[in-house]
């Protein structure tokens, strides 16, 4: 019997070893790149440590049932140096922007036909378009109520709660094939200054269910010069 709580013993102390078990990771000059805690099945829990080359390091706390997450942005001392340590709410990355549409055919023919977007998937009530970092989602909503009379001038942004907006080299060049395409586009409005001769400019449209959209480029300033 007492053999038997001894092993018993032995087992729940080394399974509490391996739960607060540290593991760590180096660049190939030896450099500490990440050091994390591990549970009983290998998985991270609890602290988790990114080192980055600036000089901060990342901390995140991690659970397996939440993951990993941020919450505040803090100061600490650790190692002789002093570090940025981030708590993560939310992860840096967004997958998905989804529109809500009324009529997945006609918003399809839009976004595909209209404005060129690679449409990666489609179906009656989901359809995914494919960006170069994140994904362009329309989903069938039932709940938009009627469909809103087109605005004739689009930039004028009349009850706008949200913009999606395009990143273009040329901005002015992107416009004049939208509207060759049909889409009614505003004229280029200039919304920043954005160095010696140069403006950040951005031509505003409308989707058919009114969600607001634009593309953004940096112009010469000239460029404008009509």
């Amino acid at each position: 019997m007492t053999r038997l709580l001894t092993v018993v013993v032995f087992c729940r102390v080394a399974l509490l070893a391996r739960a607060q078990s540290v593991d760590e990771t180096h660049d190939d000059d030896g450099a500490l790149k990440e050091r994390f805690q591990v549970d009983a099945d290998g998985q991270k829990h609890g602290t988790y440590e990114a080192f980055r080359e600036d000089g901060t390091r990342a901390v995140l706390a991690c659970s397996r049932s939440r993951g990993c997450a941020r919450a505040e942005e803090l100061q600490a001392v650790a190692l002789g140096r002093r570090y940025s340590i981030w708590w993560w709410v939310l992860p840096p990355s967004i997958r998905y922007v989804i529109l809500f549409v009324r009529d997945m055919e006609r918003s399809v023919a839009f976004y595909r036909d209209g404005l060129g977007l690679p449409l990666g998937m489609q179906s009656p009530a989901w359809t995914e378009f494919e960006l170069d970092s994140t994904k362009l989602a329309l989903h069938v909503s039932q709940a938009l109520g009627p469909v809103p009379v087109a605005n004739d001038h689009p930039g004028e942004k009349r009850g706008v709660a949200q913009e999606i907006v395009f990143a273009a080299g040329d901005p002015l060049a992107h416009r004049v094939e939208l509207v060759r395409r049909g889409v009614n586009v505003a004229p280029p409005k200039v919304v920043r200054e954005a160095g010696p001769g140069q403006v950040g400019v951005s031509c505003i449209f409308e989707d058919p269910d009114g969600n607001t959209l634009s593309v953004y480029g940096i112009v010469a300033a000239k460029s404008l010069e009509f």
